[in-house]
């Protein structure tokens, strides 16, 4: 029996045996320390790959936006100059109001005055009848 095993076996069409694939020995910190630094510098330099692409299509947003601030800074510049001459324009125009105040109530004083020295004259004129009813 061991005679027609062996020779069963042998002539039996099995594929060749082979040893399975060596087992890798487990790696040392320092090997995985530089496959991860590895690992990452692939990474690192596809992300800047797909930064310079992104960063290509914005450049001429980047141009215009750039262009419209410094439009935005003029006209905020006009501005605040245009405010100042606005609030240097109402304070002017209360002094004048003030002034033109002043000039009023003293013309109407001066009014009263010269109303006062008419009167001062008309009687004068009639009480003594002036220096032209003298005969002189």
């Amino acid at each position: 029996m061991v005679v027609w095993l062996s020779v069963h076996i042998e002539s039996a069409h099995y594929p060749p045996t082979s040893c399975p694939p060596p087992i890798s020995p487990t790696p040392t910190p320092t090997q995985d320390v530089a496959r991860i630094t590895d690992s990452c510098k692939d990474h690192v330099e596809r992300l800047r790959t797909s930064l310079q692409k992104v960063n290509a299509k914005l450049a001429p947003w980047e141009e215009k936006t750039t262009a419209l601030q410094s439009r935005l800074d003029v006209a905020v510049a006009e501005r605040t100059v245009l405010v100042k001459k606005h609030d240097d324009a109402k304070s002017q125009l209360k002094a004048a109001e003030e002034a033109l105040a002043a000039a009023n109530a003293t013309a109407v004083e001066e009014a009263g005055a010269v109303e006062r020295m008419e009167k001062e004259i008309a009687q004068h004129r009639c009480v003594g009848g002036g220096w032209w009813g003298r005969g002189v």
